[in-house]
This record gives C-alpha cells, sequence and structure tokens, in this order.
C-alpha cells in the first residue's frame, strides 16, 4: 500500500513539475506567505502588539525562507509570474540572492531566541529582501 501511495506522489509531483503554471501558482503563494510574515513581524516591531509571538514568526519565516530557493524551477516564468528571466537567465546571481535572504531568515531567527533587540537582524532580513526583487522581481501594483 505505501508504495501505490508513494509512486501516486511522484507522478503528481512531476505532473506539477511539468506545469509552468501550476508552479509559478505555488511560487506565488509561498512568496505571499514570506511578504505576509514579514508584514507580521514588521507590526510586531513597530506596534509593539503580540511580542510574545517575535519567536513563533521567526521560525515561520526560516521555513518559507528554506522553500523559497526551491520554488523557481526553470520552465516556470512567463504567464502571471512576476519572476523576471534574469531568475533563470542568472541562476548563480539569482542563487546568492537566495542564499542572503535564507542566512538573513537564519540570523533572524537567532536573534528573536536570544530575546534581545531584533531591530538589526530584522534590517538585514528586509534588505535581502528588497534586493532580491530589486532584480529579478517584476514590478507590480
Amino acid at each position: 500500500m505505501r508504495i501505490v501511495i508513494l509512486v501516486g506522489a511522484l507522478v503528481l509531483s512531476a505532473g506539477a513539475l511539468a506545469d509552468g503554471k501550476t508552479e509559478a501558482k505555488y511560487r506565488s503563494h509561498v512568496m505571499g506567505a514570506i511578504g505576509q510574515t514579514m508584514q507580521a513581524l514588521g507590526t510586531i516591531a513597530r506596534g509593539g502588539v503580540h511580542a510574545e509571538n517575535m519567536k513563533a514568526h521567526a521560525a515561520i519565516m526560516v521555513q518559507l525562507a528554506g522553500l523559497a530557493p526551491h520554488v523557481f524551477p526553470k520552465g516556470s516564468g512567463g504567464g502571471e509570474s512576476e519572476a523576471k528571466p534574469a531568475v533563470w537567465d542568472d541562476a548563480p546571481g539569482f542563487a546568492k540572492a537566495m542564499d542572503r535572504f535564507v542566512e538573513a531568515a537564519a540570523e533572524f531567527d537567532r536573534s528573536a531566541k536570544a530575546g534581545g533587540d531584533v531591530g538589526s537582524a530584522m534590517g538585514d532580513l528586509g534588505r535581502s529582501c528588497k534586493g532580491c526583487h530589486d532584480d529579478y522581481r517584476e514590478e507590480h501594483d
């Protein structure tokens, strides 16, 4: 029974990977979750509300950052994707930008867990997002 389920999952996964539109849609949701998490963190930091949730949001950001580099497979651009062709045309540069984001998320998580001032680490996290958006994301409303 496990083999049937595993094979079915692999077939479904392969089908999803072959469909650039589905990949772009999934990527949009993952990146949207990152954006929403950043907004929640900013609200906590600026507004002083729900400070007890900072560590939880930081941990969520680490998990999402770990997904982000993997939601840009070749062939998933175009259509309704906000990803610029540079994501794939400049794969080494994009990988470095993603590495900076993943590390900034990890550093922010460490700062949040330590319970000290997270301002500097949050600034680095925001700059890592902006740096990638500047070069690899289409402008939108």
